[in-house]
């Protein structure tokens, strides 16, 4: 089968070409980036220390069914640790990530509730965002506060976990 036209819009473009590499999706949790995170803007060039994305069991990946994650970037992940990985990348795209959480246990037992992952899209991270504020803007969002624990047993709706970058792998 031919490659395809990369002119053509309606001809498929063969994406495994190394001049065209596949996008992939990185996860960096909310808690991290608030601790020691930098600015990170649609277009920003960097290289990221990253290990592949495992929730700690398949009920609460809060993606599942939303959007496959390849892999979690964190700022105390480092390319020594087993599995890790350097690679420099280009940010296509952003999305802050809510989900709903679920009790589970104790006060701190909420867990992700599987494919409850909500996008929303940004044109860059933000720190110290207001964790029941979806989508709002850095000029519009409320004061930074913590957001209320509920009272056990129950869920939390809307919670933010994070935020999700689509990358393009860089040659070296």
């Amino acid at each position: 089968m031919a490659q395809g036209d990369p002119h053509n819009a309606d001809d498929p473009v063969d994406r495994h070409d190394s001049h065209n590499p596949d996008p992939v999706h990185a996860f960096t949790s909310a808690w991290e980036y608030d601790c020691c995170g930098d600015l990170v803007t649609v277009g920003d060039e960097l290289t990221l220390d990253h290990i592949p994305y495992q929730p700690r069991a398949a009920a609460d990946n809060a993606f599942d069914g939303v959007l496959d994650i390849d892999w979690y970037a964190g700022h105390h992940t480092t390319a020594d640790e087993p599995g890790a990985s350097r690679t420099r990348v280009r940010v296509l795209r952003l999305w802050e990530a809510y989900a709903d959480l679920d009790y589970r246990g104790d006060l701190r037992s909420y867990v992700p509730m599987a494919g409850t992952a909500r996008l929303v899209p940004v044109r860059d991270m933000v720190r110290h965002r207001d964790t029941r504020s979806a989508g709002s803007s850095p000029a519009t969002a409320p004061a930074p506060s913590p957001a209320p624990i509920p009272t056990p047993p129950a869920r939390w709706s809307g919670y933010h976990l994070g935020w999700v970058l689509q990358l393009v792998p860089l040659e070296d």
